[in-house]
């Protein structure tokens, strides 16, 4: 584009900024169009200011995706959206509006000390990291971090559980890759809240999924009817040579419990490896048991006592063959 075309340049310009939520940047607005038509859309108040180095076509409506953008600009590339402001871009419940999160390479001086008053008080808080070009996609038009590096940024923001939650919806969205979290934990190994990380993976290959709220309380169920108590995260060597871990177990009586549908599956792959787990405990003698939400007290005391008692346990015998110290969180192999 060459400067002052005049009604092509200002065009161009527009469409530039149809691009961007109705913003551009001065130095695009200098490709396209002279400083005498740059200052006379300006004077006439068709350009807007939106922050520093960045301007907004007048009736542009302002959103939130607009301020993203507004901030992403006014920094300047490299740039990209990250944690929270990241996890709202891929549909995550729940992540706040205000304080936009944006990464920048590390060691690069910037811009958005002033940003805040510019966008609304809304504030950016500029993230200075290790910035490699495939961690950062295109979604709705603004740059943001893969989900792989989103959830390892999250880690050190939030709690365990509430991490896990993210990658389930991410999961339901199928836009979560635990592959690519596994290289991207690699490549940041000493960041706060990686043990988190480890978790979720460990989670997401078989590892111990049950949600600890109702593991807690059908173990209270369990131990408050008088059951014996059973152990937590049980490991069995089967059979065929692989291991399952079991949510709750009774490892002399072989009755195993496990939750299903606390949260939501994890993909047909893994539902699948689930039902394949609980087939070959079955095959190997356990009496695998199936606990879901919409089960009562009741009715999950009542199976587990039936299935003890066909094994062979009796309420006289006091349980006490099937205590063990894993029920204070160890693990054992039957």
């Amino acid at each position: 584009m060459t400067v002052g075309e005049g009604r092509d340049g200002w065009l161009a310009l527009v469409a530039q900024a149809d691009r961007q939520y109705g913003l551009v940047t001065r130095q695009q607005a200098d490709a396209a169009l002279t400083r005498n038509e740059f200052d006379g859309y300006v004077r006439r108040n068709v350009l807007v200011p939106a922050a520093r180095g960045v301007w907004r076509m007048s009736g542009a409506p302002r959103t939130w995706r607009g301020r993203v953008m507004t901030a992403c600009l006014s920094i300047g590339r490299p740039v990209a959206a990250s944690h929270t402001t990241a996890a709202r871009l891929w549909g995550i419940d729940g992540m706040p509006m205000a304080g936009l999160h944006l990464v920048v390479p590390r060691g690069r001086s910037g811009r958005s000390g002033r940003l805040g008053e510019s966008l609304g008080g809304s504030g950016v808080v500029r993230h200075s990291a290790e910035f490699d070009e495939l961690t950062v996609v295109e979604r709705y038009g603004l740059p943001v971090t893969t989900t792989a590096r989103t959830l390892v940024d999250l880690a050190a923001m939030l709690e365990p559980d509430r991490l896990f939650e993210v990658a389930e919806q991410l999961e339901r969205d199928r836009h979560f890759d635990v592959e690519a979290l596994r290289k991207e934990r690699l490549v940041r190994p000493r960041l706060k809240g990686i043990r988190a990380i480890d978790q979720l993976i460990d989670r997401w290959h078989g590892g111990p999924v049950a949600d600890s709220k109702w593991e807690d309380e059908v173990y209270g169920w369990l131990v408050g009817a008088g059951l014996p108590i059973p152990r937590r995260l049980h490991h069995v060597a089967l059979g065929s040579g692989g291991l399952a871990i079991v949510d709750l177990a009774y490892p002399i009586e072989q009755v195993a419990i496990e939750f299903d549908g606390f949260k939501y599956h994890r993909g047909r792959e893994q539902f699948d490896r689930d039902r394949v787990r609980l087939s070959e405990l079955a095959a190997d003698g356990w009496v695998p048991i199936l606990v879901t939400a919409s089960q009562s007290r009741d009715e999950v005391v009542d199976r587990v006592r039936r299935a003890l008692m066909r094994k062979g346990w009796r309420p006289d015998a006091g349980g006490s063959g099937s205590v063990s110290a894993s029920a204070s969180g160890s693990v054992n192999t039957s």
